[in-house]
């Protein structure tokens, strides 16, 4: 496991008299001993999964992923980190 950088996110939200969250994120590059995907995760108050799934490096894009996972797909395609911050101005939570 080794460290790929860390980078800050700044999204819009709507909580507790505040218009903004500021999310800090540390990227790491792990490898899969073993394990498989949890399809169909235990849905609980606060849960933020409905599973998951492997898709194509080519087809996340903003209608389907996180500023964070498009941060990733982008340093696989470049193959280099980016450690300036995202401000993401009109960022949606995907139901």
């Amino acid at each position: 496991m080794g460290n790929i950088g860390i980078c800050d996110f700044i999204l819009p939200w709507s909580w507790d008299n505040s218009d903004y969250t500021h999310h800090i994120c540390a990227f790491y590059h792990i490898t899969i001993q073993s394990g498989t995907l949890d399809l169909n995760p235990e849905q609980f108050t606060g849960q933020d999964s409905k599973g998951a799934f492997w898709i194509k490096m080519d087809d996340f894009n903003v209608g389907n992923s996180s500023p964070l996972v498009l941060k990733v797909v982008d340093y696989f395609t470049k193959k280099s980190f980016d450690f300036k911050s995202v401000y993401c101005k009109d960022w949606v939570v995907k139901d």
